[in-house]
């Protein structure tokens, strides 16, 4: 007899901002570390709203990181989600470093939400110019 697969997402009740928290939490978690810089630009994100994060970290405690992804694509309307994927990306610079892991599951989010690959580039191009400061050396 097979064993039917329980919706874990289905028993949390989370507001758009902690929808977006949840998410960010998965987003800067999933390379195996964070980072202050993460945790600075987490912050800004959801304008220091301390209660938010400890309702979104609770949640993270009990799924794991594609869940989250999951909840919150429930969640969000395609605005927020075009904002989410927008601050992801930052997110995930703030280390310097874009991990393997933090791509898979920022396209991932991108593939659950609906909005179009190209997207992600444009996002992307965008905040590579917003980040070259190599132009000022």
């Amino acid at each position: 007899m097979e064993e039917e697969k329980i919706d874990k997402t289905k028993e949390f009740d989370l507001t758009p901002k902690e929808a977006l928290t949840l998410a960010c939490i998965a987003v800067m978690s999933v390379d195996g570390s964070v980072e202050d810089d993460e945790l600075k630009v987490v912050n800004r994100i959801i304008q220091g709203d301390h209660i938010a994060f400890l309702k979104a970290f609770e949640v993270y405690n009990k799924i794991d990181a594609l869940d989250s992804v999951n909840l919150a694509c429930e969640i969000l309307t395609p605005d927020q989600i075009l904002f989410a994927i927008t601050n992801f990306l930052d997110l995930v610079m703030a280390d310097g470093i874009l991990s393997e892991s933090e791509e898979k599951l920022i396209q991932y989010f991108l593939e659950k939400s609906g909005l179009p690959g190209e997207t992600l580039e444009k996002i992307e191009y965008v905040l590579n110019i917003k980040n070259n400061f190599s132009l000022f050396e």
